[in-house]
């Protein structure tokens, strides 16, 4: 399911960039309300599959409208000309559950951004959107919000992988989709999958995580278009719960640019 959140923006006109991480932890804090329990299993359980684990939604970016941010040069913060904001919150879940996350963001309010800015929110309204139909088992993507995918390395960090670059990029991602399958069927998907890298310029985008904590990290997912052919389950799940890794964290959330 889609929910499109309408947020009013009810004091403060400067963000960082690194608002993913905040802003997962609102999520999380918004379904313990209602079910504790569920929360606490997404938040340290997820779907596992051997040591990897899936927790099946993902999240857009932050949407002001056109004109609606402008960059502070020289910094990682930006300042917000408006006063409204949209955010799309995504979930592969059992139709039954549907209904508990229709209303369980409505009229919530929260704060977002770290010890440098902030600024305090109001959810005004929430709406659901229809899923794409991917039923012709072929799309073209390209990312609202980066996708992540890293190997380890002999020295214990990761090596984050670049679509253009890296050759093992279109094996893992695959990889990556057959194992969200799994985590939840018990199954390895049935039906060839096929993913090709499409013209444009791929950007990267460092995200610091837990920034000023002794716990601060960065990751480098990338920006990009690209086209995948899968079985229409398959395609429904990489749009529901984010391609890549790390989509409970608002990384891999992809907008449909042509569906064949």
């Amino acid at each position: 399911m889609i929910v499109r959140l309408y947020i009013e923006i009810l004091k403060g006109n400067i963000l960082g960039y690194n608002y993913q991480y905040p802003l997962s932890g609102f999520i999380y804090k918004t379904i313990a309300k209602a079910d504790a329990q569920f929360a606490t299993f997404l938040h340290n359980e997820g779907y596992r599959l051997n040591e990897k684990q899936f927790k099946h939604f993902t999240f857009s970016s932050l949407n002001f409208g056109k004109g609606g941010m402008k960059h502070i040069p020289k910094s990682d913060r930006f300042y917000i000309n408006s006063r409204t904001m949209l955010l799309e919150l995504r979930f592969f879940i059992p139709k039954a559950a549907e209904t508990f996350i229709i209303g369980l963001f409505n009229q919530q309010e929260f704060g977002l951004g770290d010890k440098l800015n902030r600024i305090d929110c109001h959810v005004g309204r929430v709406e659901t959107l229809a899923v794409p139909d991917f039923s012709k088992q072929e799309a073209l993507f390209k990312t609202n919000s980066p996708i992540l995918l890293s190997e380890p390395q002999a020295n214990g960090h990761a090596h984050y992988l670049n679509p253009e670059k890296d050759a093992q990029y279109a094996a893992k991602f695959l990889e990556n989709l057959r194992n969200k399958w799994q985590s939840l069927s018990g199954n390895v998907p049935d039906g060839e999958m096929e993913f090709s890298l499409l013209e444009g310029s791929v950007k990267r985008q460092g995200i610091k995580i837990k920034a000023f904590t002794k716990a601060e990290t960065q990751i480098i997912p990338y920006h990009f278009k690209f086209k995948l052919c899968a079985p229409e389950a398959i395609l429904r799940l990489g749009y529901l719960s984010g391609f890549g890794v790390e989509g409970s964290m608002g990384l891999g959330c992809c907008e449909v640019i042509e569906n064949k």
